[in-house]
C-alpha cells in the first residue's frame, strides 16, 4: 500500500500529478468505514464534535482561572455549547477539516495553560509530534503554528514590557533610531510572507478565491438575512469591535491574528469556525470583564436563561433550514445513496459527470474504480487553474461534446424532472436516456452505453411532471402510447428498494391509472 501520486479517480485528468496533503485522513476514514461503516461515521462525527466543545470549554476555563475568575458556570457552559454547535454546523461533514478543528481547539486549550520555561524541551518535543500528526490530516496546522508564535510573543511581551502600549512605544523609538535596519527586516518578512501565501501551504487556499465560488466559499455576507447563523454571529463581531482595543493592549500579537482570521469569513464563510476557535477564550474573558467592570449583575443573571433559550432555538432553526441529519447513516437527501446503489447492483462502469460538482467525491467514495468522475472534489490539489477556468467557461452541451461522458447525474427535485412535450408524447430516444430517478436524484446514460447493459431500460415517458399533466396524458391515450407508460411503470417497480421510492411509485401509478388499467 502506498499513497498515490497521480490522479486515479477522474477521467479528465487521469495520470496527472496528484498531491494529497490530507492522505492521513484518507487512510484513517477508509479504515473507519471498512471496519465500522455508517456507525463509524456517526461515532467519528460526534466524538470529534464532543472533543472540539470539550477543548474550547477547557480553554475558556483555563483563561478564566488564569485571570483569577471562577470556572464557567452551568449556564455559561450551555451557552458555549449551543453557540459552538451553531457556528460549526455549516462545516460538519465527514471531511478532514473537522479533524483540523479538533487539533486547533486542542492547541488553543493548551496555549491558555501556563508555558513553563524549565519544560521547554518537553514542550518542543510534544509540539513536533502534535504538528506532525496534524499536518497529515489537514493544512490548518499553518494557522496553529502562527497561533503558537503569537502566544509566545505575547507571553514574552508581558514579561519584558508589561503591556502592548509600552511595547509599541519602544518599537517606535527603535524604528526611528535604526530606520534602515528596520526597513530591511520588514522587507525580508514581507517577502517571506508573500512566498508563503503564493507558493507555500496557503497558495492553493488563496487560488480558490479566484476560481470557484460554490456555497462553501460564499462570503459571510451571503448569510445576511434572518438566518440563525447570521443573527447569532453578528453580535459576536460587534463584541470583537468593542473589545479590540483591550485585546491589542494585553495580547497584541494574538489579537492581530484574531483580527486577520475575523476578516477571512467575509471572503469565505468556511473560515468562521477558525475565527470562533481562536477567539472564543479571550472574547469570553473580556466580556466577563466588561460586565463586571460595570457591575451589571442583573444583566449577568436574569438573561442567562433567555440567552440559552435563544441560542438553542437558533441551533434548532439552523438545523432545520440546513436539513442537517444527526443520526446514523448517510443522508439520501444530501447524497445520491440510492443512485449509487443502482450503479453497484447493475455493475455499471464508465465516465460520470454530476451537475453538482461536490457530489463527484461521493462517487469516488462509493463507485471507484468502475466509475471515473469528471471532477475531483479537491480540485486545486489535482487541476491547474487553467483547467478549472476552462471548465467554468463551458456550457453543459459543450462539456458532453468535449469529454467522453457515459453517465450524467442530476441533483434535481421531482418537481423539476420533465421532458419536452413533443419528445414525451412520441417516446422519442435521445442522446442521454433517463434510466433511474427518485425524489432527489436522476441518472442519465448515453445511448451507446445502455447497449452494453441489456438489463437497463430507458424511461422515455415516465417523467413525473409530464404524467401529472391531464392535457398531455389525454394526448398519450389518443396516440395509443399508454402501453409504453404501463411497461415503464412496471419496470420502475423492479427498481424500488426504499419506502420513499415505493411512495413515488404509488403516486405515479395512481396518475397513470386515471387513464386506464395498470398491471
Amino acid at each position: 500500500m502506498r499513497v498515490p501520486d497521480v490522479d486515479v479517480f477522474s477521467f479528465t485528468y487521469a495520470g496527472s500529478s496528484w498531491h494529497n496533503h490530507e492522505w492521513g485522513f484518507s487512510l484513517f476514514i477508509s479504515l473507519v468505514w471498512d471496519y465500522a461503516g455508517p456507525v463509524g461515521f456517526f461515532l467519528y462525527r460526534w466524538l470529534v464534535l464532543f472533543g472540539i466543545v470539550a477543548f474550547l470549554w477547557g480553554a475558556v476555563r483555563e483563561n478564566r482561572v488564569r485571570a483569577g475568575a471562577s470556572p464557567p458556570s452551568l449556564s455559561l457552559s450551555f451557552s458555549l455549547l449551543f453557540f459552538i454547535l451553531l457556528v460549526i454546523q455549516i462545516r460538519i461533514a465527514i471531511r478532514p477539516h473537522l479533524l483540523g478543528y479538533l487539533f486547533l481547539s486542542a492547541l488553543v486549550w493548551r496555549l491558555q495553560r501556563p508555558l513553563v520555561w524549565k519544560d521547554r524541551w518537553l514542550l518542543l518535543g510534544q509540539s513536533l509530534l502534535f504538528f506532525a500528526a496534524w499536518s497529515f490530516f489537514h493544512y490548518s496546522w499553518v494557522l496553529g503554528a502562527v497561533a503558537v508564535v503569537t502566544t509566545i510573543g505575547d507571553r514574552y511581551l508581558r514579561w519584558k514590557w508589561g503591556d502592548g502600549i509600552r511595547f509599541l512605544k519602544d518599537m517606535l523609538r527603535i524604528a526611528r533610531k535604526y530606520r534602515w535596519r528596520v526597513i530591511a527586516i520588514s522587507s525580508s518578512l514581507l517577502t517571506l510572507m508573500t512566498l508563503l501565501l503564493f507558493y507555500g501551504p496557503l497558495s492553493f487556499v488563496l487560488s480558490h478565491f479566484f476560481v470557484l465560488d460554490n456555497n462553501e466559499w460564499k462570503s459571510y455576507l451571503y448569510w445576511l438575512s434572518f438566518h440563525p447563523f447570521f443573527a447569532v454571529t453578528i453580535p459576536y463581531y460587534l463584541l470583537l469591535i468593542l473589545f479590540f482595543g483591550r485585546i491589542l493592549r494585553t495580547e497584541p500579537f494574538y489579537g492581530f491574528l484574531v483580527f486577520v482570521v475575523a476578516i477571512l469569513p467575509f471572503r469565505s464563510s468556511r473560515f468562521m469556525t477558525e475565527f470562533l476557535i481562536v477567539s472564543l477564550p479571550i472574547m469570553i474573558h473580556y466580556l466577563s470583564e466588561f460586565l463586571f467592570d460595570r457591575d451589571l449583575r442583573l444583566l449577568r443573571r436574569i438573561p442567562a436563561v433567555m440567552l440559552n433559550a435563544i441560542l438553542a432555538a437558533a441551533l434548532a432553526g439552523s438545523t432545520v433550514l440546513m436539513y442537517r441529519d444527526w443520526g446514523v447513516g448517510v443522508s439520501a437527501r444530501k447524497n445520491p445513496v440510492w443512485l449509487a446503489d443502482f450503479i453497484e447492483e447493475n455493475g455499471l462502469a464508465g465516465n460520470l459527470y454530476a451537475t453538482n460538482l461536490s457530489f463527484h467525491a461521493y462517487f469516488m467514495f462509493r463507485s471507484w474504480p468502475g466509475i471515473k468522475v469528471f471532477f475531483d472534489g479537491r480540485d486545486m490539489q489535482v487541476y491547474p487553474v487553467s483547467f478549472i477556468k476552462d471548465y467554468l467557461s463551458l456550457s453543459f452541451s459543450e462539456i458532453v461534446t468535449k469529454y467522453p461522458v457515459d453517465y450524467i447525474v442530476k441533483d434535481i427535485a421531482i418537481s423539476g424532472l420533465d421532458r419536452h412535450d413533443a419528445e414525451f408524447l412520441a417516446a422519442a430516444p435521445s442522446q442521454y436516456e433517463l434510466v433511474y430517478f427518485d425524489q432527489h436524484w436522476a441518472l442519465f446514460m448515453k445511448a451507446e452505453t445502455i447497449a452494453r447493459y441489456p438489463v437497463i431500460r430507458p424511461f422515455r415517458m415516465l417523467y413525473p411532471i409530464n404524467i401529472a399533466s391531464e392535457r398531455l396524458m389525454l394526448q398519450v391515450v389518443e396516440k395509443g402510447n399508454l402501453p409504453i407508460l404501463r411497461a415503464e411503470i412496471a419496470y420502475y417497480r423492479t427498481l424500488v428498494r426504499e419506502p420513499e421510492q415505493q411512495q413515488l411509485y404509488d403516486l405515479m401509478r395512481a396518475e397513470i391509472a386515471k387513464y386506464g388499467p395498470v398491471d
